[in-house]
């Protein structure tokens, strides 16, 4: 697959297709990690087990995780608004502006720009989240 090509050299459909095979298999992977979380944090274990540290973990992780869900919303939203905030600066304006005699190559370059600084600020406030609780 073409997962490592930008995004304006793809067509519109192989694009949906990345997207949709991405979200996938990530759907997959967390349901499975939070299933298989959820099974052995159910199990009775006596104090003296060995295992005792590592139910009690699995069941730290997932109340952790659920409160996790909730604050991927609150970084995206920080995210936006430091985006927001930040595009009102000169330097945003030649970076990811279009003037009237850009080429459509950067055009596309510009608006890469700001997608790119959009998606690290967002992996920024998300991770820097979501290390507050899980840690």
């Amino acid at each position: 697959m073409d997962f490592w090509l930008a995004s304006r050299n793809l067509s519109s459909e192989k694009r949906k297709l990345l997207v949709r095979i991405s979200v996938g298999v990530s759907s997959v992977l967390v349901a499975l990690v939070i299933f298989l979380m959820g099974t052995y944090a159910r199990v009775t274990v006596p104090a003296e087990s060995p295992i005792w540290e590592i139910a009690l973990q699995l069941r730290l992780i997932l109340v952790r995780l659920f409160v996790a869900v909730g604050l991927i919303p609150l970084g995206v939203f920080l995210a936006i608004v430091a985006h927001s905030a930040f595009s009102k600066t000169e330097k945003a304006r030649r970076l990811w502006t279009w003037a009237t005699n850009d080429t459509a190559i950067v055009k596309a370059q510009k608006t890469q720009n700001a997608g790119n600084f959009l998606n690290a600020l967002i992996v920024a406030c998300v991770l820097g989240l979501l290390l507050g609780v899980l840690r």
